[in-house]
């Protein structure tokens, strides 16, 4: 059977290894193969067709999921901004999302996938709107080539976030998200962090992390 599934990943304080939310890890079945992560469920090799069909049933395991957590900890769920390109796709991801009541509204956090190279305060605002009034707020996924976080900060971004799990040529610097989240008073994320390296995210002011693995 083929399809998305949502697996929850508990995100830990750097410093206490408390876990204080949990972040919704996507994987996508095809036959005998399994895809996990986020760089691997919405491959930019994808058709925006394609990648808005996964992003629809993932969005849908997560409401099942926040349901079952019922106020728990906060649930943060990655969402491709590629699905929210154009009228017709965005209006089929926030369709899943009109179920939640105002608790679960509350306890749901969306991290924006897949922009641009320091992208137009437009571009942020174009994936932000449509889903604005179903979550508590919104993270971004940092770029390489990031170059300043004042679009995201000016647009109520949270926070950044770094997938540790990317190739080094294509992941930022810890250090480098570190200065531009603090410059713009925003919190910041690591995932698929190796345990070892939780002291230097902690000294880095990162707010949670997942463990590689």
């Amino acid at each position: 059977m083929s399809g998305i599934s949502a697996h929850p990943i508990p995100i830990l304080s750097p410093k206490t290894g408390a876990a204080h939310a949990v972040y919704c890890a996507p994987a996508y079945k095809d036959g005998d193969t399994t895809l996990s992560g986020t760089n691997a469920v919405f491959d930019k090799r994808l058709s925006i067709a394609e990648v808005t069909d996964r992003q629809v049933d993932l969005i849908g395991a997560a409401v099942s999921a926040l349901r079952r957590m019922r106020g728990s900890r906060r649930l943060i769920v990655p969402v491709s901004s590629r699905a929210l390109i154009g009228t017709e796709q965005a209006d089929r991801v926030e369709a899943p999302l009109k179920v939640l009541d105002d608790e679960e509204r509350s306890m749901l956090i969306l991290e924006l996938l897949d922009f641009a190279a320091n992208p137009s305060m437009e571009m942020v605002e174009d994936a932000i709107m449509p889903l604005m009034d179903h979550c508590f707020g919104f993270l971004a996924a940092a770029r390489i080539d990031l170059e300043d976080a004042t679009v995201f900060a000016t647009c109520n971004v949270m926070a950044l976030t770094v997938d540790a799990s990317r190739p080094a040529a294509e992941r930022p610097r810890y250090e480098r998200i570190a200065e531009l989240a603090e410059k713009r008073r925003m919190r910041r994320f690591l995932w698929n962090l190796p345990e070892n390296e939780f002291p230097n995210a902690a000294e880095l002011g990162y707010f949670g992390v997942t463990r590689a693995g």
